[in-house]
């Protein structure tokens, strides 16, 4: 079935029921995307992250791509898209 609010993969509903409202506050406002690793960053809610930083909570920032930021969350993941 089809899931509306924040842009959370289909895992997403699945997480705890605090899940939503962590990933409901998350903004991606920036992404810096290169094919060197080393050289990507996002800005999320205004900090600075690389990949394999944690965000808030048990939220973990698993990879950038050059859409988005893939993270996860317990264990489940979901892409934050700008």
């Amino acid at each position: 079935p089809a899931v509306s609010g924040p842009p959370v993969a289909a895992t997403a509903p699945a997480v705890s029921p605090a899940a939503p409202d962590v990933i409901a506050r998350l903004k991606l406002q920036a992404l810096v995307w290169s094919e060197a690793p080393q050289q990507r960053m996002v800005f999320i809610n205004g900090r600075k992250y690389v990949e394999g930083q944690t965000v808030e909570d048990d939220v973990r920032l698993e990879a950038i791509t050059e859409t988005g930021a893939v993270l996860t969350y317990r264990g489940r993941r979901f892409e934050l898209k700008q």
